[in-house]
C-alpha cells in the first residue's frame, strides 16, 4: 500500500513528544510492514528530501515573515497562525502528493492542518491527537479571543466531519471531540500511540544531587509547569538537594508579549526557588534519552492529555514517573503499578506524590520496571502500525466501493476551497487592512484626540485601579465607535 502522512512537525524537527514523535513512530511501523509510505511536513530549516528509516520525508521550508499582513490580525491570531500552515502545506504538498499517487492520506486534526489536502483521488483519515478547540479552551483562550475561539472551532469540525475515518489515541479524546462536534463516538477508531523500546536505565547518580526531577514536553499552562514551580518549595523543605529540569520548547502563545518560561523565572524567584530550577530548552529527541535517564523522577502535570507521549517515553527508558489524572492519562497509566498519578491542578497532591516516590526506593524500582514492561506490550510499533494498516483497508474498501468515489458534498468542499485560498491570498497580498487603518486615523486624528485622549485618559485613571476589566471594556467599547464611524 502507498501511504501518505502530513504533518506539521516531523523529527528532528519540532518539540519532543505529540505529534513529531507520534509520525516518526508510525512512519517506521508502517515502513518496516512493507508499505511505501511518504511524509510531507514543515520545516523552518532547509527544505530538502530525505530518507528517514526507510521513509520517505519532504520538508517543506515555511517563512512565517512570508505571511506578515496576517500579523495585522490580532483579534484572530491563532486562526491566522494555523491558517498560514494549512495553506502553505496544500501550495506545496498537492503537487508531491499527486506526482506519489497515495491509496490514502493521513493528517492530523490539531489546526485543521490537513483540511486543505482532500482530494477525489483516495480517501482521508483524520488522526485525532488533541483539536485546538480543547487546548485553547484549556489554555483560557477562548476568553482572551472569543470570535479566533469559534473561528478555529468551526474549521476542525468542519475538517473532522469530512473525514472518511476517524482515529483517537483514547476513549476520552473521542468522547470529547464528539460531545463537541456531534459526531458519534463509534466512528472513531480507538488506536494507542505506537512507542519503540526504550534505552536501558543508566546507574542511579550520587545521593548527594538527589532527587533529580525532569519534565519534557512544551512549557506552557496547558502541560502544567506552573504546578511544577508551586510544589518545589515543599519537596525542597524535605529534601534540600532537590533539583528541577524543563526539557522542552518554550511556550509563546499568540498574543502574549512574554513566553511561560518568563513568568515560571519570575514565579520560581518570588518562592525563593529559583537556584533549584532549570530551563534546558528543546533537547534534539536522539539525545533525549540519555538527559531523561539523569533524571530519578519525570514529573508530567499536565491539565489536558489525550495520551501522554512525553510520559511514555520516560517509562521507556525506565525512569519511574508522576503524572495528572486527567483526559487519557490514566488509560496508559496505571496508579500505584506504572506510575503514581496526583489529582490535577492540586500542587500540594503532587509535592505529596514526589515526595512519596522519592522516599520509597523499593517503590522507585517497582514502577520503573513496571512502566518499561507495559509500555513495550501497549505501545508495540508493530501492533498499533497492523491496526492502522487494517484501518486503513476499511477505508480504502469503502471509498472505491461507494459508487462515487466521493459525494457531492465533498465535490462542492473544492469550490469553498478556491473561495477560502482567494480569501487567504487578499489577506496576504493586499495590506488594505493596515491601510484602512491609517487613512482612519488619519482622518480622525483631531476627533480622537478630544473624544480619546482628553476625556479618555482622566476616565482611565479612575476606572482602570478599581474596575480593569470594565476599563478595558470600555476602551473597545469607543475604538469600535471610532472605526465605525463614517
Amino acid at each position: 500500500m502507498k501511504i501518505a502522512l502530513a504533518c506539521s512537525a516531523f523529527p528532528p524537527d519540532g518539540a519532543n513528544g505529540g505529534t513529531a514523535t507520534f509520525y516518526l513512530e508510525l512512519s517506521r511501523a508502517l515502513a518496516s510492514l512493507g508499505h511505501d509510505v511518504l511524509v510531507v511536513t514543515l520545516t523552518q530549516g532547509e527544505e530538502r528530501s530525505e530518507t528517514v528509516d526507510g521513509v520517505r520525508v519532504e520538508r517543506i521550508h515555511f517563512d512565517e515573515s512570508q505571511y506578515v499582513n496576517l500579523q495585522t490580525l490580532g483579534f484572530v491570531p491563532f486562526t491566522a497562525w494555523y491558517m498560514s500552515r494549512a495553506v502553505h502545506v496544500q501550495r506545496h504538498a498537492s503537487a508531491l502528493l499527486e506526482a506519489f499517487e497515495p491509496d490514502v492520506l493521513e493528517c492530523h486534526e490539531h489546526g485543521f492542518f490537513g483540511m486543505l489536502l482532500h482530494s477525489q483521488n483516495y480517501p482521508m483519515i483524520v488522526r485525532c491527537l488533541c483539536p485546538a478547540f480543547q487546548s485553547m479552551a484549556l489554555n483560557g483562550d477562548e476568553k482572551r479571543f472569543p470570535v479566533d475561539t469559534h473561528l478555529v472551532s468551526a474549521l476542525e469540525i468542519a475538517f473532522l466531519q469530512r473525514a472518511d475515518a476517524l482515529t483517537a489515541p483514547s476513549s476520552n479524546l473521542a468522547g470529547i471531540i464528539s460531545a463537541h462536534t456531534g459526531i458519534p463516538i463509534e466512528r472513531f477508531e480507538i488506536i494507542k500511540n505506537p512507542l519503540a523500546p526504550g534505552e536501558e536505565v543508566k546507574p542511579s547518580l550520587a545521593e548527594s544531587q538527589f532527587p533529580r526531577l525532569a519534565f519534557v514536553g512544551r512549557v506552557e499552562r496547558l502541560k502544567g509547569c506552573d504546578l511544577l514551580i508551586e510544589m518545589l518549595p515543599a519537596v525542597l523543605k524535605r529534601f534540600p538537594d532537590a533539583s528541577l529540569t524543563l526539557f522542552g520548547q518554550d511556550g509563546l502563545s499568540p498574543g502574549f508579549e512574554m513566553s511561560f518560561r518568563e513568568q515560571l523565572r519570575i514565579r520560581a524567584n518570588e518562592l525563593g526557588c529559583s537556584e533549584r530550577v532549570t530551563f534546558a530548552g528543546l533537547i534534539p529527541h536522539d539525545q533525549l534519552s540519555s538527559r531523561v535517564t539523569e533524571a530519578d523522577i519525570a514529573i508530567f502535570p499536565s491539565r489536558y492529555d489525550s495520551s501522554p507521549y512525553a510520559c511514555l517515553e520516560a517509562m521507556s527508558f525506565g525512569v519511574p514517573i508522576v503524572a495528572s489524572d486527567v483526559g487519557g492519562i490514566p488509560e496508559y497509566v496505571e496508579h500505584g503499578v506504572t506510575g503514581l498519578l496526583f489529582q490535577s491542578e492540586n500542587a500540594e497532591n503532587l509535592a505529596a506524590a514526589v515526595i512519596a516516590l522519592c522516599s520509597d526506593s523499593n517503590l522507585r524500582s517497582r514502577i520503573a520496571a513496571a512502566g518499561k514492561e507495559s509500555v513495550l506490550t501497549m505501545c508495540s510499533p508493530r501492533s498499533v502500525g497492523t491496526r492502522t494498516l487494517e484501518l486503513y483497508e476499511r477505508t480504502l474498501h469503502n471509498f472505491r466501493h461507494d459508487g462515487a468515489g466521493r459525494s457531492p458534498g465533498h465535490a462542492a468542499d473544492a469550490r469553498v476551497i478556491v473561495d477560502l485560498l482567494a480569501a487567504f491570498d487578499d489577506l496576504v497580498e493586499k495590506p488594505y487592512y493596515r491601510q484602512r487603518v491609517d487613512q482612519e486615523l488619519q482622518t480622525h486624528m483631531e476627533e480622537v484626540y478630544q473624544e480619546g485622549v482628553t476625556a479618555g485618559f482622566r476616565a482611565g485613571r479612575r476606572s482602570v485601579a478599581s474596575d480593569p476589566a470594565g476599563a478595558m471594556l470600555d476602551g473597545l467599547k469607543f475604538l469600535a465607535r471610532f472605526y465605525t464611524k463614517k
